[in-house]
């Protein structure tokens, strides 16, 4: 039997250990592989939602997160159409399954998210989360419209092209950030998920 493998690597958002900030997948996706994780994403939203909700909900540099999600990347055969295999890795996979959550119960989370922004700390587990935040929070109507669009779409591009300034003012200079459009959708959608869900890191000291 023919196997399709779809690998999505991107680098795991890490507090500030090198390599810089946050680097994407040098070679991107092909637009199939986008659909193929964006409905993974969406059927383990749909199929283990208390599952990838509590998961996602924690500090994504702890053991017990790396656990969860390497588990739920997995074990995935039966959101994987028959006669196909997929492996997805990274922040990527992690994107497509807030992306799901966000959209499941007829949108609920998506639909608090303008004013859950409103209210949601600035400061998130990371460099790149805590610009994914501002970004959000900047510009939440345009965020929500991106997850609207099918991914690699031209309306994708187009909503992603629309976020040029609230990222421009949210990213810390001196530092490196590189995204292609997969890997910036994705961590907006888990900075989202978790602004909607009220996750907020722990104060320090």
């Amino acid at each position: 039997m023919s196997a399709l493998m779809l690998i999505l690597a991107l680098a795991a958002q890490a507090g500030d250990a090198p390599p810089r900030a946050y680097a994407a997948d040098r070679l991107g996706a092909a637009p199939e592989a986008q659909l193929a994780l964006h409905r993974f994403g969406q059927c383990v939203a749909e199929r283990f939602g208390r599952t990838a909700t509590n998961v996602l909900r924690q500090d994504f540099r702890t053991a017990n997160y790396q656990r969860g999600m390497r588990s739920m990347l997995e074990d995935n055969r039966v959101c994987v159409a028959r006669g196909q295999r997929a492996q997805f890795s990274g922040v990527l996979g992690a994107g497509a399954i807030a992306e799901g959550l966000l959209d499941a119960d007829h949108g609920a989370l998506l639909a608090s998210l303008p004013d859950r922004a409103a209210i949601a700390p600035d400061q998130g587990f990371s460099p790149t989360d805590t610009a994914a935040i501002c970004v959000v929070k900047r510009d939440v109507a345009t965020v929500r419209a991106l997850f609207g669009t099918e991914p690699a779409s031209e309306d994708e591009r187009r909503a992603i092209a629309a976020l040029s300034a609230p990222l421009s003012q949210c990213l810390p200079t001196g530092q490196d950030f590189r995204f292609n459009r997969p890997g910036l959708r994705a961590i907006l959608a888990l900075s989202a998920f978790r602004i909607a869900a009220g996750v907020a890191p722990a104060k320090q000291g």
